[in-house]
Parts: structure tokens; sequence; C-alpha cells
């Protein structure tokens, strides 16, 4: 089996299996579980817990985003001036280590922790605990996904053209520091209007958001984004087709009296 066939069945069974056992147990925030398996298995990145320790290391990466999204939502969001000026920092700061190579897990989980964390905390403050520890949840619930899908379908052994993202680049780089000013400047405006209507419904859009943002095919130019519209159409269009089918009930119509 070629190393293409194995990530297509690897993304199957992987998804699969974090969407059945999340919709049939549904904590709080189970929708988030999916659809962190699905962006870590769509970036065909080496296996992420390889080891132990790698898992471990992810899990912790996890927890950094709980307590950094904790922090936004209990004590930046009461003043929406330094929230916006430290929102605009640290999404910059997440981008430009996204471009510099570091890890695409770390940078996921931090990201969306920012930028969801305050929308759901403003239902109520008290829950904003429960949110972001579920939020924790279901990023280490997702990681278990993962791991078993990278089980049942490895890589082929001395697979030359294997991806495998590079070291972290040490020092200043330029590059990446504008293209994270790009992502940042566009993406801050959405998160800040969001906030202030207080869209808490709206939660799955800015996961969204912040899923494209990490999506590098987006710099290459308009023609990349119009094929990402196409693409999320598509999927919606047919993401509909599938929920109709699923609650789609027949009806029987008796002569009994």
């Amino acid at each position: 089996m070629d190393l293409r066939a194995i990530r297509v069945l690897r993304f199957a069974l992987g998804v699969t299996l974090a969407a059945g056992i999340s919709f049939a147990f549904e904590w709080p925030l189970y929708f988030l579980c999916p659809i962190f398996t699905a962006v870590f298995l769509a970036q065909a990145l080496p296996n992420p817990a390889s080891t132990f320790k790698d898992a471990l290391l992810n899990s912790w990466y996890v927890i950094e985003g709980f307590a950094l999204g904790l922090v936004f939502t209990l004590f930046l969001i009461p003043f929406p001036g330094l929230y916006i000026l430290a929102l605009g920092l640290v999404l910059f700061h997440i981008f430009y280590r996204l471009n510099r190579g570091e890890s695409f897990w770390r940078v996921l989980m931090h990201l969306l922790a920012v930028l969801i964390l305050p929308m759901l905390g403003q239902m109520h403050e008290g829950m904003s605990i429960g949110f972001a520890a579920n939020f924790a949840v279901s990023g280490i619930l997702a990681i278990l996904f993962v791991m078993v899908a990278y089980a049942l379908f490895p890589d082929p052994p001395r697979q030359a053209d294997a991806p495998r993202r590079p070291p972290a680049t040490t020092g200043y780089v330029p590059t990446a520091a504008v293209a994270a000013l790009k992502t940042a400047l566009v993406v801050v405006p959405l998160a800040v209007f969001m906030i202030a209507l207080e869209w808490t419904s709206e939660v799955l859009v800015m996961t969204f958001v912040a899923v494209f943002a990490l999506s590098p095919r987006l710099e290459h130019g308009l023609s990349e984004g119009l094929n990402s519209l196409k693409s999320t159409l598509l999927g919606g269009i047919a993401a509909l087709v599938v929920y109709w089918l699923l609650v789609a009930v027949p009806e029987f119509h008796s002569s009994w009296p």
C-alpha cells in the first residue's frame, strides 16, 4: 500500500473514531475533538505520539492552551483595551512561531484556546474553568485518536518522500514575522468583533477561522483561496445531505384504527 492510500485510510479511521465517540458521549465542547483530530491528520505530519514522551509533550501543549485561554477569559476580557492589545500580541507570536517551524499541535492548541475560550467564558464567568477543562479533555482525546490511527496505519518504513517538518529556525526571521503580521491583522478584528457582540453561538465559526489561519495554502494567492472556498462549500453541501439522511424518519400510515 502506498503512502497516499495509508494517509487516506488513517484520516478516515481517526476522524470517524473521534466523531463517533464524541457524538455518543457529548461532553461539553465534544465537537472540538473530531476537529482537532481531522486538522492534525490532514497535515500529513509525523506521528505526534510515536513515543510515550511525545504523547506527554503534546498533552502538555493542550494544558498550556488551557492555561493561556483561562488567563484571557478571567483576567483580560473585563478590560477591553488591554484584551485587544494582548490578543494582537499573542496572536502575532503564535503565528510567528508557526512560520518558524515550531510544533503545529502546540500552535493549534494555543490559537484555539485564545480565540474560543474567551467567547465561551462570556456566557458565565463561573463556567470559564469548566469550558477550559473540557477544551483540554477534547485535545487530549484527539491525541489518543491520532495515536490509534497511526498505530493501525503507520507510515511505510524508510519512506523517502514522507514529509517532515524542518526543525524550528532559531533567531529572528523577517519573512516569518511579516507573514505572522498579515495573518494577525486578519484574525484580530474578527475575534474582537465576535467578542464585542457576544456571539457565543458562533464559536464553531471562530474555530474554522483559526483552522484556516493555519493553512499554508492560503499564502499562495487568490487561486488557492478560491480552491479552499470551493472545497468548503462542497463540504458544507455534503454535510447537509448527510444530516438530512440521518434525521430522515419514514412515516408509516396504517389502515388500522
